[in-house]
């Protein structure tokens, strides 16, 4: 039970992508979210997203 609710909270916080791309996503999604309307947003953010990567 220990080593399950352990590995469960490495695999949280583990990854790199996590808290890598959450701020940044948010970050363009706030620059992002005024500019283009509703439809456009969620098309720009993922593709900006994309070649920030």
């Amino acid at each position: 039970m220990t080593r399950k609710s352990a590995a469960k909270q490495q695999k949280i916080s583990d990854p790199k992508f996590v808290p890598y791309v959450a701020p940044k996503a948010s970050k363009e999604a706030v620059i992002f979210t005024p500019a283009p309307s509703s439809s456009s947003t969620s098309t720009s953010v993922p593709t900006n997203l994309d070649l920030e990567i």
